[in-house]
């Protein structure tokens, strides 16, 4: 039993992060076909990709592009709604398990909570980059 516990807090903490992460993430830049993972396309790249895949007009593009900035402009406000409501969820939820473990549990819970909080910034910084914002 002792040694399922790190792998049902590492499928728990996965689950919230991957959860929130995934909603959050869902932005209007994303779209990105089959085989992406959670790296986004720019904008400018989902245009290109769709403009080939569905054989867009120069008319059409001009449209998609008012679209996708008008989707990622009330996504991002979305975000910005829901996203402290996340935050209070996942600190909830990680305060709970830790009260089910033990000293030697918690510690390495602490580790993976840290390496899945680093790997999350890392995303967010990249992202920014890609979206030609500056990180941090």
């Amino acid at each position: 039993m002792r040694s399922r516990v790190p792998i049902v807090v590492s499928m728990i903490v996965g689950f919230i992060v991957g959860a929130g992460g995934g909603i959050l993430a869902a932005k209007v830049g994303s779209y990105g076909g089959e085989g992406t993972s959670r790296q986004r396309l720019t904008k400018e790249a989902a245009c290109d990709k769709l403009t080939q895949q569905l054989q867009l007009t120069p008319s059409q593009r001009d449209s998609l592009n008012v679209i996708l900035d008008d989707g990622r402009k009330h996504m991002k406000e979305l975000s910005q709604v829901f996203r402290p409501k996340f935050r209070e969820i996942k600190a909830q939820t990680r305060d709970r398990i830790r009260g089910i473990l033990d000293p030697n549990q918690r510690e390495a819970f602490e580790k993976i909570v840290e390496e899945e909080d680093r790997k999350r910034e890392a995303q967010k910084k990249a992202d920014a980059v890609q979206d030609g914002a500056k990180p941090g």
